[in-house]
């Protein structure tokens, strides 16, 4: 679903069944495919997932209703805390004291917003976004400095953990989905 600035992702309404909070997402309000089968649908519900905490339950609320069990809601919820850890990687500052860091496509305010958009809006295509920014980190070649040589390093770091914390996303996501108890 489009959203105008200022606007959520999904309609939604919050509710109490028992004790769990449930999600309600109004997909029928949208026009678009419905429950997750496009990109932009999961990237409009983890959105929303993201901005509500405590969320126990989701109902995808379309011409037809489904409830995601509770194995749908970690996998969900493991995808928002990937993209909470990206928005915490975009805050990390640049080294004092150097002023070409606005020209980089590599410092931390650009590079993990828009691995963010990507997760958000085609978790599949993270992985190859994600090498596309290793590759790029890479291809620098010599920093231009000891100020840069430890933000490259430090962002280096970064991507290796993301690189770490998706490849677990997605064994967590293959052991839910076949049901795997270890």
């Amino acid at each position: 679903m489009k959203k105008r600035d200022g606007e959520a992702a999904c309609r939604h309404s919050l509710g109490q069944e028992g004790r769990e909070l449930v999600l309600t997402l109004e997909c029928k309000e949208c026009g678009g495919r419905g429950p997750f089968s496009d990109p932009g649908c999961l990237g409009g519900a983890l959105e929303v997932l993201s901005a509500e905490s405590g969320v126990d339950s989701l109902i995808v609320s379309g011409h037809l209703e489904c409830q995601l069990r509770p194995e749908g809601m970690a996998v969900l919820d493991r995808l928002v805390l990937l993209a909470g850890d990206l928005q915490q990687l975009s805050l990390r500052d640049p080294p004092r004291g150097y002023r070409d860091c606005g020209r980089c496509a590599l410092r931390p305010a650009e590079l993990f917003p828009s691995l963010r958009t990507v997760l958000l809006a085609d978790a599949a295509g993270f992985p190859s976004a994600l090498r596309d920014r290793i590759a790029r980190l890479l291809a620098t070649g010599r920093p231009a400095g000891e100020v840069c040589r430890q933000c490259l390093t430090a962002t280096a770091e970064d991507l290796d953990l993301l690189s770490r914390s998706f490849e677990e996303l997605a064994r967590f996501i293959i052991k839910q989905g076949f049901q795997i108890v270890v």
